[in-house]
């Protein structure tokens, strides 16, 4: 019998791919707008080796053409920069594929993925050898691309290198100038991008776009002024150009700036973002306002100028709350827009959700959740279904309401930052509420197969920890690790600081998430931040950990304490651990010394804990009059430093200089400060000449309750009647400071105190 024959497997080999398959199916990609496709079928053109210069320069232009995909464009950006790159030299090394690459690159130049576009430029000034490079359009996209970089040195590198070159090589010299110009104006070097505009426009080289794109470049700068001047020369040259968008654009990068600033400055440590003066904020408001009536009166409005509108007047409601209530953001949804027949999009509805999630305008940690949801529920309605922004958004919206204050931790970034708006002891003594529907929230965002990501574990880490939920806390703080999300510096720094505003989750964190810190952390590469470093400082001295403090403060010198260091702000939180911890009060001095000899000015948190050395660890003998010299100095270095003139508390001597109005809260703190050393050295006289010299340079009395109780103490001690009545009726009025018990106590001192 024949041996049956061996069974044999066939398996079907795939087609090799050809240049004219790839390009006729890039065509259909290209045709649909089916981008994913197109980079698919362009990396297995890659692997069977068919691709070439004109598929990338394809596929390139496709992600120019559409809607910006950050990832997708990353993913072919590190094609070429990846020091692990598979390219060819025919691809890697190509000129007009760069050129294509480079144009992409500048769409980076905005986003998280600014890396990316640096990344590209030093790759193609390390692919090709610049001192042969003839080319004009590629220094031009140097140039350009070190502009959106903010590099000035390398635009000016190469502009002077191109114009070199423009010598011997017949180049087109305006176009030359109009790219350094925009370049120039990307940087903020607006001197020298207005020096080389005017040469173009003497040799009547300015064009619409040339104009048009310094309009934009400045407007999501925000500034203002440079805006404005490009504005007007365009409607005069060219009275047919519409550039209504770019200046609403232009308010709201500014009051962007403004708010940036307000954060670094007033919201990071716990209070309103507004001040009382604002002269800044009221121009950019009044320009506003004009510019919007004229759009709003004159001309036909279109979404994107009311997604503009809706993100201006939602910011300025986070500024003030009260100026800008968010009834102007409701009635532009819901009056404005259908008034010109506009349907909110996905950008409007998020815009909006934000806007109610951020607001101060409640005064309970509920209602800010409550008007989040009923947007989010409108959303749905309009057919824009939930996703981790939104997630993002209702969060925030579930960061507490801390009675009396608001939302001080809307910005939270160290608890020692907050020691201007609250006290440890009345914040451990009554913690905000957290809205438990948070997580109920969680539950609906895992549920629909949205995963956590860092800003919603952010948001959870700062409301939970903010209301005292250290178990909830630490859970998420795990949940981080587990679901891949690297805890970077930023990370440690949050847990740390939320772990300082207790003492026994500080002690935990020094003992714990330290380790996991060192543990975690590459030393060969990355250095631990200077606030990282003090969040930790933080944590000792709320643990009263005086050894964890001296090493602590041990490597945040050996970091960050360089000895040209220019800044007085490293010694901050040194300053604040020798005044808070006993045994370590007596290393203070020599500190004080060491900023002396380098001739660095003390800020206002310096000068406050100078203060708070002086009245913690003085003898009584030496108190006031270390209190009186240092008040003094802070007082005439505040005249220095704003030129704001001292006036005399009393006519006779001796002769006290009194800081002048307006007053910041770190002014309020250092008076406080002095009058309080005052009532502990029981100086009446002193004490009521202070109180009257203030009540007659604000209607604000900042001073703290206990403060004012201690003045009320001393008068009755003295038996002084008409110092008394005139605090109980005229004076405690004012204190901004009050709150219901404080109203209860005055009220009581009234009626028991003849006028």
């Amino acid at each position: 019998m024949d041996k049956a024959p061996h069974d044999q497997k066939t398996t079907a080999t795939k087609p090799s791919l050809s240049p004219q398959r790839v390009t006729e199916s890039l065509d259909q990609y290209q045709a649909v707008g089916n981008i994913k496709g197109a980079i698919g079928l362009l990396r297995k053109a890659q692997h069977q080796n068919v691709a070439t210069p004109a598929m990338y320069i394809q596929v390139i232009n496709m992600l120019r053409e559409c809607p910006f995909d950050v990832e997708a464009s990353s993913l072919v950006a590190q094609w070429f920069y990846s020091p692990d790159t598979t390219l060819p030299d025919t691809i890697k090394k190509d000129l007009d594929v760069w050129k294509a690459l480079l144009k992409l690159g500048f769409r980076f130049a905005g986003t998280y993925r600014k890396d990316d576009l640096n990344a590209l430029m030093e790759t193609f000034v390390a692919t090709f050898d610049l001192a042969s490079l003839s080319d004009q359009s590629c220094w031009e996209l140097l140039i350009r691309g070190n502009g959106m970089l903010r590099h000035r040195s390398a635009v000016t590198e190469y502009f002077d290198a191109l114009l070199d070159r423009s010598q011997h090589i017949k180049m087109d010299r305006s176009s030359i100038l109009r790219s350094a110009t925009l370049a120039y104006a990307a940087t903020g070097s607006n001197a020298q991008a207005s020096k080389l505009f005017d040469e173009l426009d003497s040799n009547g080289k300015v064009t619409l776009v040339l104009l048009q794109q310094l309009i934009r470049i400045y407007g999501f700068q925000g500034n203002l002024y440079q805006t404005n001047k490009y504005l007007q020369l365009c409607k005069t040259r060219f009275p047919d150009s519409n550039n209504d968008t770019m200046a609403l654009i232009a308010h709201r990068g500014a009051l962007m700036n403004q708010f940036r600033l307000l954060v670094k400055t007033r919201g990071n440590q716990g209070l309103p973002l507004k001040s009382r003066h604002s002269p800044e904020l009221d121009a950019i408001h009044a320009s506003w306002q004009k510019w919007t009536d004229h759009i709003i009166n004159d001309l036909p409005l279109d979404l994107t100028q009311c997604n503009v509108m809706l993100e201006y007047y939602t910011l300025a409601n986070r500024i003030d709350p009260h100026g800008f209530p968010l009834e102007y953001a409701e009635r532009l949804v819901d009056e404005t827009m259908p008034k010109h027949n506009i349907v909110p999009n996905e950008k409007t509805w998020m815009t909006l959700l934000f806007g109610y999630a951020t607001s101060h305008e409640y005064k309970k940690s509920s209602q800010r959740l409550d008007m989040a949801l009923t947007v989010l529920s409108r959303m749905q309605q309009a057919g824009i279904q939930a996703n981790q922004e939104c997630f993002h958004a209702l969060y925030q919206a579930c960061l507490p309401y801390v009675y009396g204050k608001g939302f001080i931790f809307d910005h939270f970034q160290l608890a020692s930052n907050l020691a201007n708006a609250i006290s440890s002891k009345t914040y451990l003594d009554h913690r905000p509420r957290l809205d438990r529907r948070m997580y109920e929230l969680e539950s609906i965002m895992l549920d629909s197969r949205i995963p956590h990501d860092r800003t919603t574990i952010k948001h959870m880490l700062t409301a939970l920890g903010s209301a005292g939920r250290y178990r909830a806390m630490w859970k998420r703080w795990d949940l981080l690790k587990m679901s891949g999300i690297r805890r970077d510096m930023g990370m440690y720094q949050h847990i740390f600081a939320l772990a300082s505003l207790d003492p026994q989750q500080a002690e935990y964190a020094l003992s714990v998430t330290r380790s996991e810190l060192d543990r975690e952390v590459d030393h060969r590469h990355d250095q631990i931040p200077r606030l990282t470093y003090v969040a930790m400082l933080d944590c000792a001295i709320a643990s009263q950990d005086h050894r964890m403090a001296s090493s602590i403060i041990q490597e945040l010198r050996q970091h960050h304490l360089s000895s040209d260091v220019h800044s007085a702000d490293v010694y901050v939180p040194i300053l604040r651990a020798y005044t808070l911890l006993p045994s370590l009060t007596s290393q203070l001095p020599a500190v004080l010394d060491e900023i002396k000899q380098k001739n660095l000015p003390y800020n206002n948190l310096m000068w406050q804990y100078v203060m708070s050395y002086h009245l913690l660890h003085d003898d009584s003998g030496a108190a006031m009059t270390n209190l009186q010299h240092t008040f003094n100095s802070y007082t005439m270095d505040r005249f220095q430093q704003l030129g704001r003139i001292p006036i005399p508390v009393r006519e006779a001597a001796p002769v006290v200089p009194f800081p002048s109005a307006p007053y910041s809260v770190g002014d309020m703190a250092m008076i406080n400060m002095y009058v309080a050393g005052l009532l502990d050295a029981q100086d009446l006289s002193l004490v009521f000449d202070v109180l009257k010299a203030l009540d007659e340079q604000t209607d604000k009395i900042g001073l703290s309750r206990g403060t004012m109780a201690g003045v009320v103490k001393l008068a009755k001690q003295e038996n002084s009647t008409s110092e008394l009545s005139w605090i109980a009726h005229h004076l405690l009025p004012k204190v901004s400071s009050q709150n219901a018990n404080f109203r209860k106590w005055a009220k009581r001192l009234q009626e028991n105190t003849p006028q």
